[in-house]
């Protein structure tokens, strides 16, 4: 789960685009991104919340602290 802080939601586009690059064969993972964004609101901070793997995991958490 992360949020943007920042309150935009282009943060949050910013990075469902870097789990998209990261996670290239995960079509479930693409799947879901594409369809919260479609069906589901921001309330209050923008976030996202999906399951990946520990190593995903890992991979995913410095790369979006590099965005930072």
């Amino acid at each position: 789960r992360w949020a943007a802080l920042s309150g935009d939601p282009e943060d949050i586009y910013k990075t469902d685009a870097k789990v998209r690059e990261l996670t290239p064969g995960n079509t479930h993972l693409h799947n879901w991104l594409d369809m919260a964004r479609e069906r589901i609101a921001f309330q209050g901070l923008p976030a996202r919340i999906c399951w990946v793997g520990l190593g995903d995991r890992h991979r995913l958490g410095l790369a979006f602290n590099e965005m930072v």
